[in-house]
C-alpha cells in the first residue's frame, strides 16, 4: 500500500514547485504553491518570506505586510524582511513606520548598504537633510560603485552647500579605488555645477582612460561643451552618448535640445528625434500600474494646480511665473510646487509664500515623483522646462495627473503624445 511522504516532506516538494513557478515568472503559480507550504509548514520560514515578496510584487500589499511581520516573528534577525517591510511602508506614506523599520534593518546589519540608501531618500524627503546626507555615505562607505546613492549624494550636497566635504569624501574613495568610473563621475558633476571646468574635465579624462565609450561622461562631456557655447561639439557628444545609451532619456533630452539649438540640423531631423523619445517613454512605462484619477470632477474644493520645474529661483522661468502664481493663489486653486533645484534664493521664498505645498524633487527617481504628484490629487499639472536640464518629463509622462500641460520653459514640443 503506498504511503503518503511526512508532512514536511510534502511541504518541502511545494516549496521547490514555488521556486521553479518564480524562477520561469509564473507568479501567481508560485504564490499558490508557497501557500501549500504554508498549510502543510506553518512556519516555514523561507516560503513565509517569499510569499510576502511575490504579494508585494503582486499588489496584494496587507498580505504582504503580514507575511513580512510573520517572517520577522519566525527570524528576528531577518534583515531583508524588516528593509521590505520599510519599502512597503514607505511606498504607502506610512513614514514614522519606514523609518523604524529601515532603522531595525540596520541595527541587525549595519553594513545593509540598500537600506542606508533607502532610509536616506525617505529622510530627504522629510527634509531630514543632514540624517539623509549621512546614510548616503554610508550606503557609498559600503558599496562604492552604489549609483543611485552616489546621484542622491551629489544632488543633496548642492542642496544643503555641503560640495566641498562631498568633495573631500568622494575623492578619498577615489583614491583607494583607481577604476570607480562612477565616483569619477559624480565628481565631474559636482566640480561642472561649481563651475570649476578644468577640474571636471581632469575626472573626464580619467574616465576615459578607464572607459573611453561611457555615455556618462560623453553626456557631461556635452554639458560643458554647451557652457562654453560650443554648440558643435556639444551635439557631436550628446549624439556619440546616445548612440552607445539610446535607454536614457536624460542624454536624449540634451540630445533634442542642443538640436533645436543647431540651426544646421533642421526641423524632420528634430522630429525624428523627438519621436524616438517618446517610443523610448512609452516602453519605460508599459507595464507600470495605471494611475487613478479620484477627485470628484465637480469638487467644490479649490482646484489642485501643480508647477514642475528645475528653476524655482533666480532665473528667467521665475521671473515670469511668480506673478502668475500671486494671481493664482486664490480660493479657486490650491497650487503646488515640485522643484527640482538645489538653489535657494529670494525668488524660491517668495514663491513658497504664495503656495499651499512645496515638495523638493531634487535627485528623486522619476518614478518616485510620478506617485508623490498622484498622491497629491493633482487636477492640472504644468511642467516646465520641456528638454531643458534636470527637466521631469519622464516622470509626466507616466500621467500622474488627469490634465496636464508643457509650457514656458522650452520652444517646442515636449513630445508626449498620450493622455489628456
Amino acid at each position: 500500500m503506498h504511503k503518503s511522504p511526512p508532512k514536511h516532506k510534502q511541504a518541502e516538494i511545494w516549496f521547490i514547485r514555488g521556486l521553479t513557478a518564480r524562477d520561469q515568472g509564473n507568479l501567481q503559480e508560485a504564490a499558490n504553491a508557497y501557500r501549500k507550504t504554508l498549510q502543510l509548514n506553518p512556519n516555514h520560514l523561507k516560503a513565509t518570506y517569499n510569499l510576502a515578496i511575490l504579494n508585494h510584487d503582486l499588489g496584494e500589499l496587507d498580505q504582504a505586510r503580514s507575511g513580512y511581520l510573520k517572517a520577522i516573528e519566525l527570524k528576528p534577525t531577518l534583515a531583508e524582511a524588516y528593509k521590505n517591510l520599510a519599502d512597503l511602508y514607505f511606498n504607502q506614506k506610512n513614514t514614522t513606520a519606514a523609518v523604524s523599520s529601515y532603522k531595525q534593518a540596520l541595527i541587525v546589519n549595519p553594513q545593509y548598504a540598500e537600506a542606508w540608501h533607502n532610509l536616506g531618500l525617505l529622510q530627504r524627503q522629510l527634509d531630514q537633510l543632514d540624517n539623509a546626507f549621512t546614510a548616503y555615505c554610508k550606503a557609498i562607505e559600503l558599496r562604492p560603485d552604489y549609483t543611485s546613492a552616489l546621484h542622491g549624494l551629489t544632488a543633496l550636497s548642492k542642496q544643503i552647500g555641503k560640495t566641498a566635504e562631498t568633495t573631500i569624501f568622494l575623492t578619498d574613495i577615489a583614491l583607494t579605488d583607481p577604476t570607480n568610473i562612477s565616483i569619477r563621475l559624480c565628481l565631474s558633476e559636482i566640480f561642472l555645477n561649481d563651475n570649476q571646468i578644468t577640474k571636471a574635465l581632469t575626472k573626464l579624462q580619467e574616465i576615459k582612460t578607464l572607459d573611453p565609450q561611457n555615455s556618462e561622461a560623453l553626456n557631461l562631456s556635452g554639458l560643458i561643451h554647451l557652457q562654453m557655447g560650443d554648440v558643435e561639439n556639444a551635439l557631436s557628444s550628446f549624439t556619440a552618448a546616445h548612440k552607445i545609451n539610446p535607454q536614457s532619456a536624460k542624454i536624449h533630452s540634451n540630445l533634442l535640445y542642443t538640436l533645436l539649438m543647431n540651426p544646421e540640423s533642421g526641423i524632420e531631423t528634430y522630429k525624428q528625434a523627438l519621436d524616438n523619445w517618446w517610443k523610448l517613454q512609452s516602453n519605460t512605462i508599459t507595464g507600470f500600474p495605471t494611475y487613478k484619477h479620484n477627485r470628484p470632477s465637480k469638487s467644490e474644493q479649490p482646484l489642485r494646480l501643480a508647477f514642475i520645474s528645475a528653476d524655482f529661483c533666480r532665473h528667467s522661468i521665475s521671473y515670469f511665473l511668480l506673478l502668475l502664481i500671486k494671481n493664482l493663489a486664490t480660493d479657486r486653486f490650491k497650487i503646488y510646487c515640485y522643484s527640482d533645484t538645489g538653489k535657494t534664493d529670494d525668488y524660491t521664498l517668495e514663491i513658497k509664500k504664495h503656495i499651499a505645498k512645496w515638495h523638493s524633487i531634487y535627485g528623486l527617481e522619476h518614478r518616485t515623483v510620478a506617485d508623490l504628484i498622484n498622491h497629491d490629487q493633482i487636477d492640472i499639472l504644468v511642467e516646465l522646462s520641456g528638454h531643458t536640464s534636470n527637466n521631469r518629463l519622464p516622470a509626466v509622462a507616466m500621467q500622474p495627473a488627469p490634465l496636464q500641460f508643457s509650457w514656458l520653459g522650452y520652444p517646442a514640443s515636449s513630445g508626449i503624445t498620450s493622455g489628456t
